[in-house]
């Protein structure tokens, strides 16, 4: 956005004219930052803007971090978690026998583009002989190339790419596996494991993904794996199917019960009004 002159001279209006500003802010991965050239003029608009910025909204820890790094006052930083339509993914089916070992439904939702580690997924569910199914849902530029992949890894007749699928269809599907996976290289939230979460499925996601470990903070929840690492990702996928899935969906699912779209306009209202910035 700083590159958006627009953005910013619409910002220095509002500052001029004395008019409270909020800022969103997410934090971006180490692998996700841009190169040098630009990079100081950036960082000095924003550290110019969040000095000035009446306060800001963060998603989590990570946030809190850059948004300090960057110059903005923590009295001034307020959690304002993302929103998960429970009426969409919020949808369980029995997963009693998830906790048991055997064949676990193994998932990935998203787009297939470069960046989102899907050769990672198919290298880790290539190395073990005993899993039984992994689905891709979603489409894009690369899914020619991931189906050609798979062949060449010899589980092409293991692995099922469905296409795109409306938002319903997603929650329907979400609810029917045991295991997403979110193997990104990096990734400025991945709003995908909440919504798995809601649904009560178990977790594994890359280190590259923001705020991962604040809502990953047991392995009764899920697990964090390290960027790029197929022979990891493999173990712990091993691991659920030769043990079973700790914890349970209920656990999983309270991670983000709260986080609706009514508790978000609370939240963002009663902050607004408890620091003076709205008005009946």
């Amino acid at each position: 956005m700083y590159e958006d002159y627009t953005f910013v001279v619409g910002l220095i209006v509002l500052f001029l004219r004395k008019v409270p500003v909020y800022l969103w802010c997410e934090a971006t991965t180490e692998r996700h930052k841009p190169g040098r050239r630009g990079r100081r003029v950036k960082n000095l608009v924003r550290r110019a803007l969040f000095a000035r910025a009446t306060g800001f909204f963060s998603p989590g820890p990570d946030a809190d971090r850059y948004i300090v790094r960057n110059g903005g006052k923590p009295e001034r930083t307020y959690r304002l978690p993302h929103v998960v339509d429970q009426k969409l993914v919020g949808r369980v089916h029995d997963r009693s026998n998830a906790t048991n070992s055997g064949a676990k439904a193994f998932a990935y939702v998203g787009r297939l583009i470069p960046g989102k580690g899907l050769e990672t997924l198919l290298r880790a569910f290539s190395s073990g002989a005993a899993f039984s199914s992994l689905r891709i849902i979603g489409d894009g530029p690369e899914r020619a190339e991931l189906e050609e992949y798979a062949s060449e890894l010899g589980v092409a007749d293991r692995v099922t790419f469905a296409g795109f699928l409306q938002p319903d269809a997603v929650g329907v599907a979400l609810a029917r596996i045991d295991v997403l996976v979110v193997p990104s290289e990096a990734e400025t939230y991945a709003l995908v494991v909440d919504e798995a979460l809601a649904s009560g499925a178990y977790v594994l996601a890359s280190s590259g993904i923001s705020e991962i470990r604040h809502r990953i903070s047991s392995e009764r929840i899920g697990r964090v794996f390290e960027v790029d690492n197929a022979p990891e990702l493999a173990s712990i996928m091993s691991k659920l199917e030769s043990s079973g899935i700790p914890g349970t969906a209920e656990e999983r699912m309270r991670v983000v019960q709260w986080w609706t779209p009514k508790a978000w306009s609370e939240i963002l209202r009663g902050t607004l009004e408890e620091n003076g910035s709205v008005s009946e």
